[in-house]
């Protein structure tokens, strides 16, 4: 190879170098700029995750705080609900205990007005009684006028020809006693009435007459001032 050979090749490689070495920088440069632009995106992200993790931690202290603040209401919620059953519970108790008590009381109110009247009707019957027994004894205290003679009469006359005479007999007049008529003072004894035998049927004290029948025959309304209580004698 010639000189001018050698010196051409040379000059050739020496080109090349230049063009490698100016890409060289420039590639360098860009290196430069890229990792420039790395480290400044690597700094802004850096710096976008600190805010964000702070902005993070701030919500998350916050929604803790709102969590812990919600637990708090919920736990005093349920305290106050489980306050309210149980009030519920007791004031239910305290109604059953007050309908018991009422159902109980009505009970005895009812009883009481059944005693109430019971002692009411036995006592309109013990003032009719009373009323009776007074009625009878102001009845057994009244005086009568004195017997007339009976043979006088139709009635005593048939009397006197029986087989049978009577004899007084100073006792209560009761229903079933035979008795005789042997006055009319009353306004209900018939003068005919007087000197006749026969049973009490009944008797009323109001009116103070007396009934009295003789067999199977009609019965004679007396006043009982009238008759008195007589025992038969066969004679």
């Amino acid at each position: 190879m010639t000189n001018e050979e050698l010196l051409s090749v040379a000059e050739i490689v020496e080109k090349l170098t230049d063009r490698f070495n100016a890409q060289a920088a420039l590639h360098r440069e860009c290196r430069n700029e890229y990792d420039k632009l790395i480290a400044s995106m690597n700094a802004d992200h850096e710096t976008k995750m600190v805010e964000h993790r702070a902005a993070f931690g701030a919500r998350t202290e916050a929604d803790r705080k709102i969590i812990a603040g919600l637990r708090e209401e919920s736990a005093k919620c349920q305290a106050e609900l489980d306050d309210l059953y149980q009030r519920e519970g007791i004031e239910k108790k305290r109604r059953m205990d007050v309908e018991d008590e009422r159902d109980g009381l009505l009970t005895q109110v009812q009883d009481m007005r059944e005693e109430i009247i019971r002692v009411n009707d036995a006592h309109g019957q013990t003032l009719v009684e009373r009323d009776a027994l007074r009625a009878e004894v102001d009845f057994l205290k009244t005086p009568c006028d004195p017997p007339k003679a009976t043979h006088d009469t139709e009635a005593g006359k048939a009397v006197a020809e029986s087989a049978v005479s009577a004899e007084p007999v100073a006792e209560e007049i009761k229903v079933w006693d035979v008795v005789e008529v042997y006055q009319a003072t009353g306004k209900h004894t018939a003068q005919n009435d007087v000197g006749f035998i026969g049973t009490v049927g009944t008797i009323h004290l109001a009116d103070r007459v007396a009934h009295v029948r003789s067999g199977l025959g009609m019965p004679h309304m007396v006043d009982l001032c009238d008759v008195r209580k007589v025992r038969k004698v066969t004679t």
